[in-house]
């Protein structure tokens, strides 16, 4: 396994890695938020923030502790988290694509509503979604699913860049959902909490379509523009490439050195890499998808909670907003390397 180590790439020396160093590396952007409220709807939960945010971000971020949905504006190595796009406290559960340029955002009533970013003016998709529902954006952002951990149905949103439209699928017999996935093409890619876990595709009619098991979820999504899925097991160590869910199924086992507990798997936009995140060491694995060959492999002083692609389709961030710095992988140089966004103050 190739080991890639922290050095005088990642920002502009090793003393960005202090916080004064931090804010001394990075590039302050001005930020604000925009949108008018739609006829009709209550303005207490649809109030938008004055002003838009301006320049280059690398997408948005969403903090469940204060309602919040920040851009993170700037670029690669060089940015800050701007302020709010919606009034904190606002919604209680929210998702944006950098793919796409769309959030989704969920009110109090479990209504769910689509931002065109970087306006903050809601437009309605669908009523009926659980509280602080989890959303997942398809990779190139054109989908989406929302589904409540433990519940026992998805509701499917399709065509949010043009007409959005919203269909709950409940699970067969009662199962309850550990994950959910979906394609560019609208597929919907389900994990049970079950023992073992069953991965499979779901169908409008609710009927879930075995594909293969894990011992433990650590981790399912798809390749953009592809109807091949990445699917990580967190007890076993494994990672596989699931080639075409949809019709006749491939399972490739990919390279599982260095694998320690997996807790999310993504790929890159180009669908070159497949992206690993561990959960039992502070690694960030890189699995090269169209050469194979061992890993590479990124140590973080962080502990990376999840992988969300950022803008230009190879820079991951690792972790959420908190007290501490934002953690991104980036990969669009020919050494991938470790960067870090302030916390926010």
């Amino acid at each position: 396994m190739e080991t890639i180590g922290l050095n005088h790439r990642v920002f502009l020396s090793k003393t960005c890695f202090g916080a004064a160093g931090a804010l001394a590396c990075l590039m302050s952007v001005g930020c604000g938020s925009g949108g008018t409220l739609l006829p009709g709807t209550n303005s207490s939960t649809t109030k938008p923030v004055p002003g838009a945010p301006a320049g280059p971000n690398l997408g948005y971020i969403w903090s469940g502790t204060d309602g919040s949905l920040r851009p993170i504006q700037g670029v690669s190595g060089s940015a800050v988290v701007g302020q709010s796009i919606v009034a904190t406290g606002t919604y209680v559960a929210g998702a944006a694509s950098a793919a796409s340029g769309l959030g989704l955002v969920e009110d109090s009533t479990g209504s769910l509503f689509v931002l065109d970013l970087p306006s903050s003016t809601p437009a309605f998709v669908t009523k009926g979604l659980p509280s602080q529902a989890t959303i997942i954006f398809s990779p190139n952002g054109g989908e989406a699913v929302a589904y409540g951990a433990g519940g026992t149905s998805v509701t499917v949103l399709s065509n949010l860049a043009t007409k959005p439209q919203a269909n709950q699928v409940g699970m067969p017999g009662g199962s309850k959902l550990a994950g959910a996935a979906v394609s560019d093409a609208g597929t919907v890619l389900v994990a049970t909490q079950a023992s073992p876990v069953v991965v499979g595709t779901l169908s409008a009619s609710g009927v879930v379509s075995r594909l293969t098991t894990v011992a433990q979820a650590g981790g399912m999504s798809f390749l953009a523009g592809a109807e091949d899925a990445l699917v990580a097991d967190a007890a076993g160590n494994t990672v596989s490439l699931l080639h075409n869910v949809s019709g006749t199924l491939n399972v490739q086992s990919l390279g599982a050195a260095g694998v320690n507990q997996p807790l999310a798997v993504q790929g890159s936009q180009d669908a070159r890499w497949a992206v690993v995140a561990n959960g039992g060491d502070h690694n960030v694995l890189w699995i090269d998808l169209k050469n194979g060959g061992a890993p590479a492999k990124l140590t973080c002083s962080c502990q990376a909670t999840e992988l969300s692609l950022l803008a230009g389709g190879k820079t991951f961030r690792l972790n959420e907003l908190g007290d501490g710095p934002l953690w991104m992988a980036d990969l669009t140089g020919s050494t991938p390397q470790l960067l870090f966004v302030p916390a926010v103050k």
